[in-house]
């Protein structure tokens, strides 16, 4: 049992944090995530010692993503050791993080953390909490990180303290306070090797940028955190700004009420509606969406079979999309003109760019996102259509990563039949130059040879 006034300071700052944010009530299941790190021993010897003062049930989870081989075991093993001394009861996840993330097509990081959660997430169940060591230190180095990266207010507030079901305890302690904590207590931690190296950005900060940071201030830490404090503040009154905007039974917001917020109540306005109709949450479709509102018309498809829509001072959502008649479109191409507007159907309009590879440095200037709707001038004729996909349009496309070449019938799998009659082909009369979504036939790319290139891109407009 922890004698509360031998304690170092981390243990009187946890207490503060947990008691400030209402973080634990009594009879709360907490499922504790512990590496064997110090951050994360440090916690769950802490909140062994509250049980019985907080009439609480901890449990421990460890993950084991088989990374770093006898090192990872010896790991899991240890996070044993110490739930058995403590008797706490260890659940325990092991899987090949680096394997199964390739297989799924995402990024390592990404995976691992998502598979880490749901694990946490299937041990408290419904009504329990899951803490995670987070401190300062990590919460100083995500704002740097995202410093670098570029962010705003929500960026700036390093990690929250909750988080729907998430409570991070130590979020007000140093990972010095850490240390002497566990020294205190005469408690062992592993340490992962990979932290020692500079190989990630956020060990890059923690060696270098943070102690930098430090000889000019020793309390850059603590200022820091009082910066994030402030930023936690302002980000509490856009979400409640943006809160304030009423939706009507059919699920419409008035445009000059939400124009009439701050800039960042309005981008996160429009981020909700991107990321509660799992669209693409970037810059650049916010910038679109925030384009349609100051012009009191537009549309654009977010999502699969979802569209967001500015009608004069109504702004919606809409599903489950009509069909539109079939429509050609000829378009006879100029050799003169750099940029081309061309009204189709739909309320969709094709932009041209045109661009002289003069230097042969092409594929160096221009992002591959955006070659991919490039098309070499020489492999086209003068004269094509725009239309709806037809059961003739096939289109190639290379997929380098997977030495693969899928065909498709326009990418029209899997979508709706209103989503299909708005999606725009390009042909001439030797076939499929350019798909709206997958980009241009592999047979009409452009390379660093190509004299000059066509850039396509589709607009919508209500």
């Amino acid at each position: 049992m922890l004698e509360r006034g031998a304690e170092p300071i981390l243990f009187t700052k946890a207490q503060q944090t947990m008691s400030a944010y209402g973080m634990i009530q009594k009879q709360d299941k907490i499922v504790v995530g512990v590496s064997g790190g110090a951050d994360s021993v440090a916690l769950l010897h802490l909140l062994h010692g509250l049980q019985k003062t907080m009439e609480i049930t901890v449990v421990g989870c460890h993950v084991n993503h088989c990374l770093r081989g006898d090192e990872s075991d010896q790991d899991e093993r240890y996070v044993q050791d110490i739930c058995d001394r403590l008797d706490i009861q260890l659940f325990v996840c092991r899987f090949h993080a680096l394997a199964e993330a390739k297989e799924h097509g995402k990024g390592m990081e990404e995976y691992a953390r998502h598979k880490r959660y749901g694990f946490f997430d299937q041990i408290a169940g419904e009504t329990g909490k899951v803490a995670t060591a987070h401190t300062l230190s990590d919460s100083v180095e995500t704002m740097i990180f995202n410093m670098t990266r570029g962010t705003g207010v929500k960026g700036l507030r390093g990690i929250p303290p909750i988080r729907g079901n998430i409570i991070r305890p130590l979020g007000d302690c140093t990972r010095q306070e850490v240390e002497d904590y566990l020294d205190h207590h005469a408690q062992g931690y592993r340490t992962d090797s990979s932290n020692n190296t500079d190989d990630y950005s956020r060990n890059f900060i923690r060696h270098n940028i943070v102690p930098r940071l430090q000889q000019i201030n020793p309390s850059a830490i603590q200022a820091m955190a009082r910066t994030m404090e402030q930023m936690s503040q302002q980000w509490e009154m856009t979400e409640r700004l943006a809160d304030t905007i009423s939706v009507n039974d059919k699920g419409e917001m008035n445009r000059g009420e939400i124009l009439a917020m701050p800039q960042p109540v309005i981008n996160l306005i429009l981020h909700r509606f991107l990321e509660q109709n799992k669209g693409n949450v970037s810059e650049k479709m916010i910038r679109t969406l925030f384009q349609f509102l100051q012009k009191g018309s537009g549309a654009v498809e977010i999502s699969k079979g979802i569209r967001f829509v500015v009608k004069k001072e109504v702004v919606l959502i809409q599903k489950d999309l009509p069909e539109i008649p079939y429509f050609s479109n000829k378009i006879t191409l100029s050799n003169g003109d750099l940029v081309t507007k061309i009204p189709l159907f739909g309320g969709k309009s094709l932009i041209i760019r045109k661009i002289v590879n003069k230097n042969g440095i092409l594929t160096e200037k221009f992002y591959n996102m955006y070659l991919k709707n490039a098309v070499d001038c020489d492999r086209i004729g003068k004269d094509i259509f725009a239309h709806q996909p037809q059961k003739e349009n096939t289109i190639t496309i290379q997929q380098k990563e997977q030495g693969i070449i899928p065909r498709y019938r326009c990418g029209t799998k899997g979508k709706t039949s209103g989503e299909i009659s708005r999606m725009v082909v390009l042909q001439d009369e030797h076939g499929t130059i350019w798909a709206e979504k997958l980009g241009t036939n592999e047979t009409r790319q452009c390379s660093n040879n190509s004299k000059s290139v066509y850039f396509f891109e589709i607009m919508e407009e209500e």
